[in-house]
């Protein structure tokens, strides 16, 4: 379990939702969110025995695309906090999936300066390369303090612009 502006986070497989939602529900600490590993759906709750809302009503929200590339795309246009992030690749090689802290618009893949760098490892269509971060492994990097603005490049360095031979997909949950 990890915390993130003020909001406890679990994520959690399917097998798992009772036990988790009865510990969190236990908990004197709220709000919470509640992410299923398996699916991605979420559950948020305001307060400890409270029935669900919908994510959408607490600001939780889920950026996916699907064609991701070296263009930088905006995943939100102000401060937020991520919870998860799945990165899917099909290219043979590895890629870099690159976090800023920057507005999308004002993001200059190669020049800007990169919060956090990602690497998916290379696969193929039948077998994907796969990261899936979430709670522990978030809370170094979740917070950004302007915006969520993400891109993916070919290579390491943050000053690399080489586009990926195929676009990446990438799922990221934030607040």
């Amino acid at each position: 379990m990890g915390t993130g502006t003020g909001v406890e986070y679990l994520c959690v497989s399917s097998a798992d939702l009772s036990a988790a939602l009865a510990k969190l529900a236990s908990n004197k600490n709220a709000p919470f969110l509640l992410v299923d590993k398996d699916t991605g759906a979420l559950r948020v709750s305001l307060a400890p025995g409270t029935s669900s809302i919908s994510s959408a009503s607490y600001g939780v929200t889920s950026y996916r695309n699907t064609a991701l590339s070296n263009a930088a795309q905006a995943v939100k246009a102000s401060a937020g906090n991520i919870f998860s992030v799945q990165i899917i690749n099909t290219n043979p090689s590895a890629v870099f999936v690159k976090l800023y802290d920057i507005a999308a618009a004002s993001v200059v893949v190669g020049t800007s300066a990169v919060k956090r760098t990602l690497l998916c490892p290379g696969g193929s269509l039948a077998n994907p390369g796969y990261v899936y971060l979430h709670g522990d492994a978030l809370p170094l990097f979740s917070n950004f303090g302007t915006a969520i603005a993400v891109a993916a490049t070919a290579n390491l360095a943050d000053n690399d612009t080489a586009a990926p031979t195929a676009a990446i997909n990438v799922n990221i949950i934030y607040v």
